[in-house]
């Protein structure tokens, strides 16, 4: 990792002293685009599809799950060596019962923010990945329409659900979307660096699940919840890394505003 480091701190200095342009970065990254190394990203409909028929988890990363996976810090989780080394584990382990979804590498409508972190950290990324792996939709919870949102909402329909998420977060477990659920319960983490607890959080998700038959465990905790899916799997849980779907629903229903420009309890 230190070698890493030293050519990270290389590419930096070289950005800020030739700095390239937007529209520079983002003719890189078409480039990156056309050459295929990165895979092709099953649908959304794939996706909930898969997670319906096959009872399957799904473990979801993003921009923040990236950057702790080369040893970077994010703002609501410190890097640590575990984590990166989990994080980067599940990312090839091609699993049959856990789905591992990444954000699609595409040129739609994509953001300034999305053109600088593909142009800085594409090849990085590629280099996590395994070539035989199927890889699935991260956007499930950011991306979705209000038809895809009924679809995924089976998964939770007269179910059990075990909520596990950040006590004062953002995320609103008495939503209007789980107005369908049987009932549920509610393990909460650490709303900021929630890793920092894993193991005490892990013994506390199974033993809540274990009270429940068939129980869903829904996920909203950053980073922690990619691995927190993964590891519940394995357990013979099914677990869901649903991140910020309430607020995404509000604002695609009500024009709330964007998760993260919501304001943290914490």
């Amino acid at each position: 990792m230190w070698e890493y480091n030293t050519y990270r701190l290389f590419k930096r200095i070289l950005w800020k002293l030739f700095p390239k342009s937007e529209k520079e970065c983002l003719e890189i990254v078409k480039q990156y685009v056309n050459s295929k190394q990165y895979p092709n990203i099953a649908g959304i409909d794939e996706t909930i599809e898969t997670l319906i028929s096959k009872q399957c988890s799904i473990a979801r990363y993003g921009d923040g799950e990236f950057t702790l996976c080369f040893g970077r810090n994010i703002g609501f989780q410190n890097a640590d060596n575990i984590l990166q080394k989990r994080l980067r584990e599940i990312l090839k382990s091609n699993s049959e019962h856990c789905l591992v979804a990444l954000p699609e590498c595409k040129l739609e409508d994509i953001s300034p923010f999305w053109i600088r972190y593909w142009f800085e950290n594409f090849k990085d990324i590629v280099s996590l990945l395994h070539s035989q792996t199927k890889y699935y939709n991260q956007s499930i919870s950011r991306e979705f329409s209000i038809e895809q949102l009924n679809t995924l909402k089976q998964l939770w329909t007269n179910r059990f659900v075990v909520f596990v998420f950040g006590k004062g977060s953002r995320f609103n477990c008495s939503h209007e979307i789980f107005t369908d659920i049987k009932g549920h319960s509610i393990v909460y983490g650490l709303p900021q660096h929630a890793w920092s607890e894993y193991s005490k959080l892990l013994n506390e998700v199974k033993q809540e699940a274990s009270k429940h038959n068939n129980p869903l465990i829904l996920i909203s905790l950053g980073p922690t919840a990619t691995v927190l899916a993964f590891d519940l799997c394995m357990n013979g849980n099914q677990a869901i890394d649903i991140g910020h779907i309430t607020n995404v629903y509000d604002r695609l229903v009500y024009g709330a505003a964007k998760p993260e420009e919501l304001p943290i309890k914490y």
